[in-house]
């Protein structure tokens, strides 16, 4: 980002390139990790018995966020699915 768009930004749009910078961090640190499980799992699996997943080696945090996700994603309705939206942009545009 260049000075002068960066002395052009409000303090709403500074908030949302930091949040959007911090995401970008937080999913390099996990595609890392994701790749090292991935690494791990193809090591150790000649010395088991049974098939064994990268998640069933190592689980992290962020695991049991992503199938909560999709789980509460796919018990909404479209009606709850455009409700949230409506929300979403109701704070979207407060904040603006």
């Amino acid at each position: 980002m260049s000075l002068s768009d960066f002395e052009a930004l409000s303090p709403v749009e500074f908030r949302a390139v930091c949040e959007r910078y911090r995401q970008a961090e937080e999913e390099r640190l996990h595609d890392r990790w994701e790749r090292m499980r991935l690494l791990a799992t193809i090591v150790v699996q000649p010395s088991l018995r049974k098939k064994m997943t990268p998640r069933q080696l190592l689980k992290f945090p962020w695991d049991g966020e992503l199938e909560k996700s999709k789980e509460e994603g796919m018990k909404l309705s479209k009606e709850e699915h455009l409700n949230r939206f409506k929300e979403i942009l109701k704070k979207i545009e407060n904040d603006g």
